[in-house]
């Protein structure tokens, strides 16, 4: 068993959550499906509103 398995989320979510964090407010971001377009939509509502997302 993982520590992640302990905390309760899944490897996936762990990634979305690290990939958030790497963008900033300044950045432009292509956005891709599922877990990529969940970590740009996380990142502008806690941390980074002024980015640009490009669908």
């Amino acid at each position: 068993m993982s520590d992640a398995d302990n905390l309760g989320f899944t490897p996936n979510e762990m990634m979305t959550i690290a990939a958030s964090r790497a963008l900033k407010s300044d950045d432009v971001c292509f956005v891709g499906i599922g877990a990529p377009s969940a970590a740009c939509n996380v990142a502008r509502l806690t941390h980074a509103p002024d980015i640009t997302l490009i669908y």
